[in-house]
């Protein structure tokens, strides 16, 4: 009997040979305060452990994200970097790329955050997105809560922000305690 591969195996072998994997609802995270500046994973080495950092906007995969919800349910979903492959909700998934708390989940403020295995058993990978308004062109803005902070703090809102504000190629994404004043905690879907 002849096989054939069908389009949907084709396209998974040449994102897999490409290290490019995207969904419809893949976003580039522009920050608010330097609109040409996006966050995404070191040199995009999906290495777990790899630091988040803010750079030029340039559109590859290290700077593409998704949002999936949790498996087992909740507010809170995943949010999962095009350069690796999606979430499976298993616990042995070491293919996809989650955005985590580095330091083993700290929720310290100036925390900074990394990509690990995606995992639907650890809520320091547990992100919400909280609509803030449009930017001047019209793009949704967010500040960007974590789940575990949520959850250890009693409802204190921890985010997703630029190390002092820097807008400098190479500055740390870490986690912060929300600040209505910082600019640097807004995100604005591209």
């Amino acid at each position: 009997m002849r096989r054939s591969i069908t389009p949907t195996l084709l396209a998974a072998i040449v994102s897999s040979i490409v290290g490019y994997q995207s969904s419809a609802n893949a976003t580039i995270w522009h920050n608010y305060k330097n609109e040409s500046k996006c966050m995404g994973v070191g040199a995009g080495n999906m290495t777990p452990g790899t630091g988040l950092y803010l750079w030029d906007c340039d559109g590859y995969s290290d700077q593409t994200w998704n949002f999936s919800s949790f498996v087992n349910g909740g507010d809170f979903s995943q949010m999962w970097t095009s350069g690796a492959s999606a979430p499976t909700g298993l616990p042995s998934d070491t293919s996809s790329r989650c955005a985590a708390l580095g330091n083993a989940g700290s929720t310290s403020d100036n925390q900074q955050l990394c990509i690990w295995n995606c995992s639907a058993a650890t809520l320091d990978q547990g992100w919400y997105k909280v609509l803030i308004g449009p930017d001047a062109a019209g793009h949704s803005c967010y500040y960007i809560m974590n789940e575990k902070a949520w959850n250890n703090g009693w409802g204190i809102r921890k985010v997703i922000a630029v190390k002092n504000g820097n807008m400098s190629n190479g500055a740390q994404i870490v986690l912060k305690t929300y600040d209505s004043s910082a600019l640097d905690q807004l995100w604005c879907e591209y």
